[in-house]
């Protein structure tokens, strides 16, 4: 249960970075608003060209940063992989204990 727990809270917690890189990307841009209108079919057409070629742009750009993120997640998580022992959860669990004297 509590991996659940963890999986959960990861996701709400990388949702929720992600979200705010989207929004800082797409406020520098000065198209937070209009990128909302461009993802619903019945406020796009009531926009100009200019302004729906200028938010779909940000969202490209904003869009582009969360993918390098999660491109840096999964080289991080693969190469802590790649560090862990080799073999069976059994025979790495119960080592024999080695007296040293």
């Amino acid at each position: 249960s509590s991996q659940q727990f963890f999986r959960t809270i990861g996701g709400a917690v990388s949702v929720a970075a992600l979200g705010a890189l989207l929004n800082a990307s797409l406020a520098e841009s000065g198209f937070a608003e209009t990128a909302q209108h461009v993802l619903e079919p019945g406020a796009r057409a009531q926009l100009e060209p200019a302004a729906v070629a200028g938010a779909s742009a940000a969202l490209a750009q904003g869009l582009h940063w969360i993918y390098v993120v999660l491109a840096g997640v999964a080289l991080m998580s693969l190469l802590i992989a790649l560090r862990f022992p080799r073999g069976r959860a059994e025979s790495l669990a119960h080592r024999p204990a080695t007296d040293s004297a």
